[in-house]
């Protein structure tokens, strides 16, 4: 039963992470009449949740799931999906920032 709920948990934090930054990346490519102000909040945003999200898969992946489960083998295949979800999540909000900044 725990290790279900540690999982459940850990797999919770990064749907939660990945549902906020989706919303804020929905709301910056769908409102035309956005203040620059607005829009560059919104790419700062957007860019400490891919850090928070880079940094909670890589202790949930080296120490907590090791925790629960016995340890995770990260082939170089899956270290490159690790990657490409950090990076699809910052990539918005530094376009945005790097937009408005300019």
């Amino acid at each position: 039963m725990f290790k279900i709920c540690s999982a459940l948990g850990i797999v919770l934090v990064i749907f939660l992470i990945s549902f906020e930054s989706l919303r804020m990346t929905g709301q910056l490519a769908f409102s035309s009449g956005m203040a620059p102000e607005t829009a560059r909040l919104f790419g700062m945003r957007l860019v400490v949740l891919g850090v928070v999200q880079a940094a909670w898969l890589f202790i949930s992946l080296k120490w907590l799931l090791p925790l629960v489960f016995d340890p995770i083998d990260l082939s170089p295949k899956r270290k490159t999906v690790v990657v490409s979800t950090t990076v699809l999540n910052l990539l918005p909000g530094l376009l945005v920032v790097q937009d408005i900044g300019v």
